[in-house]
């Protein structure tokens, strides 16, 4: 859950690119939100990027969906574009993704930590692959309050709440970094880890092993 240039004006995908390899990263998902989106030409060039074997870059889409109970959610697609951005049709925007045989789940999910049972709203709820249970742009803002009992930026009650209503949901996390001096609170690099357990450096193992749960996500504390 990393933004580019087409999200924030700076980022362009080969710098985040070269940053994360040289951390010691073997992926990285690089999104925009597809309400930004010009064209989807940097996504495009994200595919050019791929190494497999090496370095996997997923492009993605973070894909704003307004609803007449809550106002609106995020959903985050791993290795699916809408291909009507920048003007996304989200009607079942969950089992588009689903169906083509990529991964979806929904991110910044803050807004449901008072008001949990109201999660079962979103249309498609089951076909999610799950939520991010850890914002790095919430948790590193300090600008903002903290959410009820201080879960700025961590999702667990969220994501308790949906295993318990029978969902098999697995947490994801995200740096969610916008970067640059113009947004300096909204996240940060490195932050994020999601450590997979797939066969091989690859999309299509990265994908199989995240749809099995074959993943834990952490800080890197």
């Amino acid at each position: 859950h990393h933004h580019t240039r087409s999200s924030s004006r700076v980022n362009p995908p080969s710098r985040l690119k070269l940053g994360y390899k040289r951390a010691g990263f073997d992926f990285i998902q690089l999104l925009e939100h597809d309400g930004l989106h010009d064209s989807t030409n940097w996504l495009q060039h994200c595919n050019v990027d791929d190494e497999p074997g090496t370095f996997v870059v997923f492009q993605g889409s973070e894909v704003y969906v307004k609803h007449d109970v809550f106002n609106s959610y995020d959903i985050n697609s791993i290795g699916y574009m809408p291909r009507d951005v920048p003007k996304t049709d989200t009607d079942d925007i969950i089992g588009k993704i689903r169906r083509a045989g990529k991964v979806s789940y929904l991110c910044h999910p803050g807004r449901w930590l008072e008001q949990t049972e109201t999660i079962r709203g979103i249309p498609g709820l089951e076909d999610l692959h799950g939520l991010e249970v850890i914002n790095g742009a919430r948790a590193c803002d300090e600008s903002q309050p903290d959410n009820p009992d201080e879960w700025r930026g961590f999702y667990m009650p969220v994501w308790d709440y949906c295993l318990s209503q029978g969902l098999r949901f697995w947490g994801f996390c995200g740096s969610d970094w916008h970067g640059g001096a113009d947004v300096i609170t909204r996240g940060k690099p490195l932050v994020a880890h999601n450590r997979v357990l797939a066969k091989s450096l690859t999309q299509e193992h990265i994908l199989e092993a995240v749809k099995e749960g074959r993943f834990y996500v952490t800080t890197g504390v």
